[in-house]
């Protein structure tokens, strides 16, 4: 599907918050193919990643970059093909569909672009709140994998920070706020479409932490994260919002960690 070329230049400021309901039941049709699509394009999307995964480790290993010996580069071609796969499965579902209104993407606009900046500090604040909330009541708080890689190898912590503008905000907006909570909203509105979208993006995060303990926090940041990126989302109608916002606030994340690991 080829998005026609109005989609991408400035339009005024619009909010499904406005004029879609906030709660729906909606039609059984929509309400199967919200359930039934979203299982296939996450089940497609985590195995196609996992063989993009593979097939970049065998080729790596067969020019000589084993983890041992290539960490950084190893560790930092598994990251960019999980994310070409979800990719790769979100545009293709689009394109498959070609519904122009399921997922709609803009050239920011001024306002918008204020969006982004109060969405990034939202984000930082709302992180920080709850993770301080955790610790102070006790709570242990799970690691990331690629947090742990990058205290071994700092320098991976900076190849990372253009991935999160290519490849990782952009997909995964695309599949959990873009998808996910558009299928979502429309079997039964706005709220359920991001609350939904946003438990299973938390979700997925299970397998990139270190270790089970303090994972049902960290699940629920995420998930906290995911409802304020699906709330910018919705107000704009702009999933380059969303897309900014989170991939700045993974580049402030890495930047801070890479200052503080040299």
């Amino acid at each position: 599907m080829t998005p026609s070329p109005e989609r991408w230049l400035p339009r005024p400021t619009h909010s499904r918050l406005f004029d879609t309901p906030l709660f729906r039941f909606g039609e059984q049709r929509d309400r199967v193919t919200a359930l039934v699509h979203t299982l296939v394009v996450l089940l497609v999307a985590l195995v196609g990643a996992s063989l993009l995964v593979a097939g970049a480790t065998s080729l790596l290993e067969a020019a000589g970059y084993t983890e041992e010996g290539a960490p950084v580069v190893t560790a930092a071609s598994s990251t960019a093909m999980q994310f070409v796969g979800f990719l790769v499965v979100g545009v293709t579902y689009l394109s498959w569909r070609n519904d122009d209104s399921l997922v709609t993407a803009y050239r920011p606009s001024r306002t918008e672009l204020g969006w982004i900046v109060l969405g990034t500090i939202a984000l930082a604040g709302a992180i920080e709140g709850v993770g301080a909330l955790a610790q102070y009541l006790g709570y242990e708080i799970a690691e990331n994998v690629a947090v742990e890689q990058g205290r071994e190898h700092p320098e991976y912590f900076l190849v990372l920070l253009p991935i999160q503008f290519l490849l990782t905000a952009p997909a995964e907006e695309l599949l959990f706020r873009g998808v996910i909570q558009g299928l979502f909203r429309r079997a039964y509105g706005i709220v359920p479409g991001i609350v939904f979208a946003s438990i299973v993006f938390g979700l997925l995060h299970y397998s990139a932490l270190a270790g089970e303990e303090g994972a049902f926090v960290v699940i629920t940041i995420l998930s906290l994260t995911g409802v304020l990126l699906g709330v910018l989302y919705e107000y704009t109608g702009n999933l380059f919002v969303p897309v900014v916002a989170h991939a700045f606030w993974n580049t402030l994340v890495f930047g801070t960690q890479y200052l503080q690991a040299v």
